[in-house]
């Protein structure tokens, strides 16, 4: 299937946007927290960032006073953070054992999944709008 359309308005958008200053940053300003409330969502659905369920805890599990994955002490969910260094936008996890919930996936490992790209894509369209027209 080939696309059509208007590229050389869309190559001139994309020279101009390149030009300003600060424009990939801002985007990234714009976006990160965007991807950020994305990722603590997967704690309150108890979904990966796919929609995907994630696996029930073991029996015996809920002796320990939470009925919510993931989240016996909070910790977990608390130490989830962003970082935003020029237009790179990293989600972090600051606890040790995060690395061992990985049936329970939090963060996308490879391309992030379509319900958080159109929240980063309509996050970065406001941004663009915005600096296209100062």
């Amino acid at each position: 299937m080939a696309l059509t359309g208007d590229f050389a308005t869309l190559n001139k958008l994309k020279k101009r946007l390149a030009s300003l200053p600060g424009a990939p940053e801002r985007a990234a300003q714009a976006i990160g927290p965007e991807v950020l409330a994305a990722t603590n969502e997967t704690f309150a659905t108890e979904t990966g960032p796919t929609g995907k369920k994630w696996k029930a805890d073991k029996p015996g599990t809920y002796r320990r006073g939470t009925r919510s994955i993931l989240n016996r002490s909070g910790a977990m969910r608390g130490s989830v953070g962003m970082v935003i260094n020029g237009p790179k936008i990293t989600i972090t996890i600051g606890v040790d054992y995060y690395q061992y919930s990985h049936a329970r996936r939090v963060i996308p490992t490879k391309r992030a999944p379509k319900k958080m790209s159109e929240r980063a894509r309509a996050a970065a369209l406001r941004a663009m709008r915005e600096i296209l027209s100062q």
